[in-house]
């Protein structure tokens, strides 16, 4: 029984999640390569560029199966078929590989259709039909033959042990100070209310940020701001990326008098994701900016980028906003 647990630990949406993170590393050092030699035409820079964008589109697209793999069978309370969705993981990663063939091997003599754009299309239309028929096999299934999903967010019926121990009488602050004697930095890895969810990801970008500045100093991109040019190093730039999530995760710290309040979990979510939505799109202007140094982009549509910047980001401030008017401060409860 242990070694058929075991067998299943790994899941497809880990390797969906482990593919994702893989093209965001590789987006990310091409567009390093290519920012480091704005000058340079060679054939060999051509080809990071052209990988870079490649693995740019897998990272979104490995990024949705990945949610799909997480929100679907939540939605559906069941399991979806695990043969079905890592005969769909290693398909894909097999075109991926596969589909870097044009770019660094052209003189294959191969069909013109065979190119990175048709191949990136193809694992699209690929991995939604598997992931389609996976849900649909899973709902031809009898109810009672799927074994029901149990969500992480259920709780459990028995009472904490600090719970049991501790009469209603007790006060709140010897409440507080018992719990905060039981303080685990564990539950940092598994954050809840905003002010962790916000905070880790502001404390992985500073301590990223600390990390490229040691390892590549020289590193610099170029940045539009009011209407000039500057170029910061890339560490830097990580640090400017941590701002809005340590300006949210102090501002949810605060108003909930620093303590953990029940925000409302599908609006947290929500903010959650428009600002790394706005982490993404500040990563795509700054990379178009690199690419405007090696072409002749009108500085027009520079500045309407910009202002999809600041839109973006007044959208998750208006997303802060809300999520905490929704929450009253009369319901908030101790740190655990």
């Amino acid at each position: 029984m242990n070694h058929g647990i075991s067998n299943h630990k790994i899941g497809p949406e880990k390797v969906l999640r482990a593919i994702a993170f893989f093209s965001l590393v590789a987006m990310g050092v091409c567009a390093i390569y290519v920012a480091r030699r704005p000058g340079d035409f060679s054939v060999s820079t051509a080809q990071i560029r052209a990988t870079g964008g490649y693995f740019t589109f897998e990272f979104l697209l490995f990024g949705l199966f990945y949610g799909q793999y997480v929100w679907v069978p939540r939605f559906l309370k069941r399991p979806l078929h695990v043969g079905l969705g890592f005969a769909q993981t290693f398909l894909c990663l097999a075109l991926v590989l596969f589909g870097l063939f044009p770019i660094w091997l052209p003189d294959l003599g191969a069909a013109a259709a065979f190119n990175v754009d048709n191949m990136a299309v193809t694992i699209a239309i690929l991995g939604e039909a598997i992931f389609i028929g996976n849900v649909c096999w899973t709902l031809l299934q009898p109810q009672s033959a799927v074994r029901p999903l149990v969500l992480a967010t259920e709780k459990s019926t028995e009472p904490p042990p600090l719970q049991a121990t501790l009469s209603p009488e007790v006060p709140l602050q010897a409440l507080k100070s018992a719990r905060l004697t039981r303080f685990r930095w564990t539950r940092w890895l598994k954050p809840e209310n905003p002010m962790e969810k916000f905070g880790v990801t502001a404390i992985f970008l500073v301590v990223g940020g600390g990390a490229i500045s040691l390892a590549l100093p020289e590193s610099r991109f170029l940045v539009l701001w009011g209407g000039r040019n500057y170029f910061l190093a890339m560490g830097v730039l990580w640090w400017i990326c941590a701002i809005p999530f340590a300006a949210f995760s102090l501002a949810y710290w605060l108003h909930a008098g620093r303590r953990s309040a029940p925000y409302d979990k599908w609006l947290t979510k929500v903010h959650l994701a428009v600002t790394f939505v706005w982490l993404l799109d500040f990563v795509r202007i700054v990379t178009l900016a690199q690419w405007s140094l090696t072409s002749r982009l009108p500085d027009l549509l520079m500045d309407s980028y910009t202002f999809e910047l600041y839109v973006i980001l007044g959208a998750a401030i208006a997303l802060g906003y809300i999520n905490m008017r929704r929450a009253p401060r009369t319901t908030l409860k101790p740190l655990k």
